[in-house]
């Protein structure tokens, strides 16, 4: 029991999908009477990973999302987690089959001896609903009674192949990180015949930048709609910088990547402060330091070949004569950081594309000046931009770019905001126009778009866009096709601010 349950702090990254109800609030109500109630933080994730919504089909209540990640730096508690999902699935839902699968031997006993003292410290309210409990080497696992659907749950480590040939509707797929493409290959299959299954990924940031976790990962941090992703590690900082020495390790980064630190349960368990100063001291202010604590992960490694673009197939698409269209629409970007902008243009020339930097340098004040530069120049299509927060719609609405006030009759330089979907779908404009059997898209060979369109893909909702992770300005693509999209969506629509016909209403 919590004696001081602290106050909620959230994932950095909590990205679920929306739903109609949540099994969780059962979940976490169950762990009160079982005297381990839990943490705001906990309650807080199972909630929303254990949303649910109605199956188009049946008409059924199912999980919103099929996938769930859960990613914590150690101690933090998020073996309760997992205990909560476990015994929810059996006492309240009896679901017929539950996984847990660990790395370790070791690992999979402790979750299995964790469940067990619950249950035995229950006997009152639980005893009843058990057939049998089972502790075999390598073998451990529970049975409820037909009254309970004959539920099981079966602990397995994943070293020496375990576990492997049971379809599992539920799945806890424990120490996430070192999971291998190779197995998650014969586990995968495993839920394809079941009714509305469910995977959670538990781990910390691999110490390998190639695991196959960093697939789910970009999965979840790309909105998927069928994905709950819950991360409280920081981003990637460069461990030879002045950002890592005033960001790993303070008080404010560690309470926010520690959702446990301050709080004291009865069974004397929580991260304290102390704890930590003393692992800095052991480990020192470094990339170990900052993974194990503060749930750093490393970039992903990419492979050769792992382009959105092929270099090659790029560099053969770079105009023989340079020209930009009289129509163009304009889009401008700012990284992740605002520490670099970029706008550019999109148009055509004889029915083909053509792309180009207007502007691509450090910095983000000197784009709303030179956006107005343009609107003068150039009476643009319309402008875009792949960012939706209110101090950039008011700075554009200052200068005379908003969004238009009759959809169906945008006038030339009006707004467009892509949201989640527009931008996979100016990602796929891009990339298609440079792939196509004929080419439907030029270039004028300008080193920051070549670099920018030859980094991998990352999944965004249900689609792709740009890797922003991977070392390299990315705006010269992402604003590149943001134009492509706002140009096809707004050419044939727009009309002069001068049109008498505007106005008759």
């Amino acid at each position: 029991m919590n004696v001081n349950s602290g106050e909620l702090i959230r994932p950095r990254v909590a990205n679920y999908p929306p739903y109609l109800t949540s099994a969780g609030g059962e979940v976490v109500d169950l762990m009160a009477k079982l005297n381990r109630p839990m943490d705001p933080w906990q309650a807080w994730i199972v909630e929303r990973g254990l949303g649910q919504k109605r199956d188009e089909e049946t008409h059924d209540l199912v999980m919103a999302a099929d996938t769930c990640g859960c990613w914590v730096p150690r101690q933090n508690g998020k073996g309760d987690i997992i205990m909560a999902l476990e015994v929810g699935w059996l006492f309240l839902f009896g679901i017929p089959l539950i996984g847990h699968s660990a790395h370790l031997y070791a690992t999979a006993a402790e979750g299995f001896q964790r469940i067990k003292v619950l249950i035995e410290e229950n006997d009152a309210i639980l005893g009843s609903a058990i057939h049998r409990v089972w502790a075999g080497a390598g073998n451990q696992g529970i049975e409820l009674t037909p009254q309970y659907n004959r539920a099981r749950l079966k602990f397995a480590a994943r070293e020496g192949g375990q576990g492997l040939g049971f379809s599992f509707p539920k799945l806890i797929m424990d120490e996430a990180q070192i999971l291998s493409a190779d197995l998650m290959q014969t586990l995968v299959p495993t839920q394809s015949a079941m009714w509305d299954p469910q995977v959670w990924f538990f781990g910390t940031p691999p110490r390998n930048d190639k695991a196959w976790i960093y697939l789910i990962k970009e999965q979840g941090e790309g909105n998927d709609p069928t994905t709950a992703w819950f991360d409280y590690g920081i981003e990637y900082i460069d461990p030879q910088t002045q950002e890592f020495k005033d960001t790993v390790g303070c008080d404010a980064v560690n309470y926010a990547t520690n959702p446990s630190m301050g709080i004291r349960r009865e069974n004397r368990t929580g991260i304290r402060k102390a704890t930590i100063e003393a692992e800095k001291k052991k480990l020192g202010m470094t990339i170990r330091f900052a993974m194990e604590r503060n749930g750093m992960w490393l970039p992903r490694a990419r492979v050769a070949g792992d382009n959105a673009i092929d270099p090659s197939v790029w560099s053969s698409l770079a105009a023989a004569h340079p020209a930009v269209p009289h129509d163009i629409a304009i889009a401008f970007y700012i990284n992740p950081k605002r520490t670099h902008g970029t706008i550019m243009w999109a148009g055509k020339i004889d029915g083909l594309w053509r792309i180009g930097i207007a502007d691509h340098k450090p910095g983000v004040d000197w784009i709303i000046p030179r956006l107005v530069d343009m609107k003068a120049k150039y009476g643009p299509v319309a402008f875009a931009v792949d960012a939706r927060g209110e101090a950039i719609i008011k700075d554009l609405k200052e200068i005379g770019i908003e969004e238009p006030k009759d959809k169906d009759r945008p006038k030339r330089g009006d707004l467009f905001l892509p949201g989640i979907d527009g931008t996979a779908q100016a990602f796929a404009i891009l990339v298609d126009a440079a792939t196509a059997q004929a080419p439907q898209v030029f270039h004028h060979n300008e080193p920051p778009l070549n670099s920018a369109v030859s980094v991998p893909a990352r999944p965004l909702g249900g689609g792709s866009t740009f890797d922003h992770k991977a070392g390299v300005e990315v705006g010269p693509a992402c604003a590149g096709g943001l134009a492509m999209l706002v140009y096809r969506n707004r050419i044939d629509k727009v009309v002069s601010e001068y049109d008498p016909l505007a106005f008759i209403h």
